[in-house]
């Protein structure tokens, strides 16, 4: 549940806080994880609502403040690993910021499968629907996201244009 939770938030204390926002959700629903057909996987949904619930919370909160960019501008570029690393962690947070913004359904299909390796199987007893609904919700998020992050890969760019042609 806290390498999942890790994965979204990237913070090791926020991490924390978002897995006992969890736990007490769990606890609060522990007649629905017994009954549940695949107990595992739902708490591993409920893990990965509330992180992103959390995600959600804290980019309004963010968008406040100074932009990433805005920092990134203000450290001397003496060290390239700095600025490296400061674009890779952007990179990471526009990725995780644009899968919290697919509907609640597709981005935890997407986020299970693509990042915590889930089967669809898996994934589908823990929404509670089928398995060819599930890759309809991966496959729909995968091209929302596609089309979101095709700045990030130009030569995507160039067949998401395509494509819509």
């Amino acid at each position: 549940m806290i390498r999942s939770i890790y994965r979204i938030i990237k913070n090791p204390h926020d991490a924390e806080d978002v897995l006992q926002n969890a736990l007490t959700t769990i606890y609060h629903k522990s007649k629905l994880v017994e009954s549940h057909l695949n107990p595992q996987a739902l708490i591993l949904r409920i893990a990965i609502d509330a992180a992103y619930d959390w995600l959600r919370k804290t980019i309004r909160r963010q968008s406040k403040h100074i932009s990433v960019t805005d920092r990134m501008n203000s450290i001397h570029d003496r060290d390239p690993n700095v600025s490296q690393l400061m674009q890779q962690d952007e990179l990471e947070s526009e990725i995780i910021t644009a899968i919290g913004r697919l509907p609640r359904k597709q981005s935890a299909a997407v986020l299970m499968r693509i990042v915590d390796d889930c089967s669809y199987k898996d994934i589908a007893q823990s929404m509670n629907c089928t398995e060819s609904t599930v890759r309809i919700h991966v496959m729909r998020g995968r091209e929302t996201l596609s089309r979101w992050l095709s700045h990030l890969n130009p030569q995507l760019a160039e067949s998401v244009n395509q494509n819509e042609e």
